[in-house]
């Protein structure tokens, strides 16, 4: 039989990470378990995907600008900026500054 990887999400309740980490360690099979993420609700921060769409919901050239927060798996839509004469807008640009000013790391997708 061949084998497959499953993706488990279980939520732990536990003073710190090293603790989560040990209860990990000592569960049967631990030795089996691959690419165990701890994710600190309190470390979560939050980032954003900016992306080009040909034809956004059939209107044409988009920057569509997507945020999520690190400990999420699901891309939300923030905003979608129309491309004029082959131009990024300047209200696009401007988002990108203020992306910096705060600090969220952000990406071209």
């Amino acid at each position: 039989m061949e084998e497959k990887y499953y993706t488990v999400t279980l939520e732990v309740c536990a003073p710190d990470k090293e603790t989560v980490e040990r209860m990990i360690d000592r569960m049967p099979r631990a030795e089996e378990i691959y690419d165990c993420k701890i994710i600190d609700p309190d470390e979560a921060r939050l980032e954003c995907r900016i992306r080009y769409e040909e034809d956004w919901k059939g209107q044409g050239e988009y920057y569509i600008f997507e945020n999520k927060w690190t400990n999420e798996e699901e891309w939300g839509l923030d905003t979608a900026f129309a491309l004029k004469d082959d131009r990024i807008s300047y209200e696009a640009l401007t988002k990108v500054r203020e992306l910096m000013k705060m600090g969220i790391h952000f990406y071209f997708g």
